[in-house]
């Protein structure tokens, strides 16, 4: 078997385009990835990725006009987005409008020489404002990995789960998807540091030593600066298993100082063809 190596890029870029413009956009061009999945993209960011040869497909785009935000009835200005540079090219997007927050959700297929994969770029919302909605956005992303029959990867900022320990058992929010989560996974996708730990438990160990209290990486961290403060690992990419984890690198220092509040995931991955 032959194997497509490329490099993808999940990161929730927070919103604000003088933040994109002014650090993320060089930190993504050091990167260099194929394939992006983004969340909490502005209209005008998707303008200035397009202007550094980004071509994609923001979830706002598909959704009617006038769109509110169902936990705080008013417009959204940010979304999910898939966008792919050099030899992949988009092969047709679409939205859930029946989830409860199709702004943070996005589907397409990728297409390259002849080879698809379908990937996803997706948010589960916060909790504290949507409730019992935020478990029912995560059981649907769950459901969408399990009808994938072919290759499948997906980006996603899981506001959760509450804590994840050096051993990769957690601790999910009341309002946190078991079926996502892995608690009670409902589809065939895993999470990529899971994979790589269990292929390189060194790796495992030499985190652990970093983190005992865990996470395996961290993402995000919750609270304010001067109070309690909570390392998490909030995103995650999610691959099926026809899809080979070569390295993943949560970048959260170098994210932190482009302007976001979440990790870049940086996912170099290999596709059997």
């Amino acid at each position: 078997m032959n194997g497509m190596e490329f490099t993808v890029v999940c990161w929730n870029v927070k919103g604000v385009p003088e933040r994109l413009r002014d650090g993320q956009l060089t930190l993504l061009d050091e990167l260099n990835p194929e394939v992006l999945l983004l969340q909490e993209l502005t209209p005008t960011g998707l303008g200035m990725l397009q202007e550094e040869g980004w071509s994609g497909v923001p979830a706002l785009q598909l959704l009617p006009d006038g769109h509110l935000g169902r936990a705080k009835g008013r417009p959204v200005r940010f979304s999910c987005a898939v966008l792919t540079r050099g030899q992949w090219r988009l092969a047709g997007v679409t939205t859930d409008l029946d989830t409860p927050s199709p702004e943070r959700w996005l589907t397409a297929r990728i297409a390259r020489d002849g080879v698809v994969v379908d990937v996803g770029s997706f948010a589960c919302p916060p909790g504290v404002a949507w409730g019992a909605m935020k478990a029912e956005q995560g059981r649907r992303i769950a459901t969408w990995l399990a009808s994938r029959p072919g290759p499948t990867i997906a980006g996603i900022d899981r506001n959760g789960p509450k804590y994840e320990h050096a051993d990769g058992s957690v601790e999910l929010w009341p309002h946190d998807a078991p079926e996502l989560l892995g608690t009670e996974s409902a589809h065939r996708c895993r999470d990529a540091v899971s994979v790589l730990y269990e292929r390189e438990p060194l790796r495992r160990e030499q985190a652990a030593a970093q983190r005992p209290d865990g996470p395996l990486a961290v993402s995000y961290i919750r609270g304010h600066p001067g109070q309690r403060q909570t390392s998490c690992r909030y995103d995650a990419v999610y691959i099926s298993d026809d899809v080979t984890v070569e390295d993943v690198r949560y970048l959260y220092d170098e994210s932190i100082e482009a302007g976001s509040d979440h990790a870049a995931i940086v996912a170099r991955l290999t596709l059997l063809t």
